[in-house]
């Protein structure tokens, strides 16, 4: 008669183990292996930008773009990373895209994590708001100069120059140049 060696149930508890450890840990470095972080250039000059163009707003000088989380009168800022000229995105950042304005020479902002439009929505407060319709105070004139842009909507709204605010750590419109650049 012959015999077969076989190994006792107890020894393949710790090889089922190894083997379970080792599947996890392939399956968590195959997942960080897909993760695309996403990198943007800044924007060194105004007629580099199209219709259909996504950038994001930084803060110039600040590891801080424009984020999805709306409040009710102003964006709160999303963590990034620079590196040079490149700007690496956390996921709360707000990617837009940018369409023709309601103003000749103007593009609006679609922002696309919250589905609408940025407008300068007040001649007496600082505030920036989202909304689904485009009008006058959502056209923004872009012009950049040595990497800071100037973003002005072309509406009635004199609070108009989106900027952003560190003191408060938000994005929002001024009726001047009055807090931090910012740069696409």
């Amino acid at each position: 008669m012959k015999r077969f060696y076989t190994f006792e149930p107890k020894n393949f508890r710790i090889f089922d183990k190894m083997k379970s450890f080792i599947a996890v840990a392939l399956l968590m470095l195959m997942a960080l292996g897909n993760v695309d972080a996403q990198v943007f250039r800044l924007v060194s000059s105004a007629s580099d930008l199209n219709i259909g163009d996504t950038v994001i707003i930084a803060a110039q000088g600040y590891d801080y773009a424009l984020s999805t989380d709306q409040q009710s009168n102003n964006r709160r800022q999303a963590a990034i990373t620079k590196t040079d000229d490149k700007v690496t995105l956390t996921s709360d950042v707000e990617i837009i895209v940018l369409e023709a304005g309601n103003v000749t020479g103007t593009f609006a902002l679609k922002a696309q994590g919250t589905a609408g439009y940025l407008y300068a929505s007040s001649s007496s407060s600082n505030q920036l708001r989202t909304k689904s319709t485009l009008d006058n105070n959502g056209s923004w004139l872009i012009t950049i100069s040595g990497g800071t842009a100037s973003i002005v909507a072309q509406g009635t709204n004199t609070r108009n120059t989106m900027q952003y605010n560190s003191s408060n750590t938000l994005f929002s419109c001024y009726a001047s140049a009055s807090q931090a650049a910012i740069c696409l």
